[in-house]
């Protein structure tokens, strides 16, 4: 019978308990492989810029605006690593507030990709 301090509900707890850190390894290994996808991407694009074959062959091709489409890309990567570095901290503290403000963050980031 439970609330009889039988020890019914224990396993719920438990049950409960172990569901919790699954859902907190998965919000830390996610934002661990977005940190590393931002970082690929933004050493991706500095490479881009300062390689000099890729300047010779755009004069060539007298394209200006794949510059400034590298800086958008670097800032978009920067952005990507912050919010997944702030979801990494905010998983391991298991704050609610933390975890709504990195929602929030992962929200914007996704919108602003899909509109830029």
């Amino acid at each position: 019978m439970a609330g009889k301090g039988d020890g019914e509900g224990e396993g719920n707890v438990l049950k409960l308990e172990n569901q919790i850190l699954v859902i907190k390894y998965v919000i830390l290994f996610t934002n661990i492989i977005l940190a590393m996808i931002g970082l690929s991407l933004l050493v991706l694009c500095i490479w881009l810029r300062v390689e000099p074959g890729i300047a010779d062959f755009l004069e060539k091709l007298n394209s200006t605006d794949f510059y400034i489409g590298l800086y958008v890309l670097i800032v978009c990567a920067i952005l990507v690593m912050i919010v997944s570095v702030i979801g990494c901290l905010s998983a391991l503290q298991e704050s609610a507030l933390a975890l709504l403000v990195i929602f929030l963050l992962n929200a914007g980031v996704a919108v602003k990709n899909v509109v830029v």
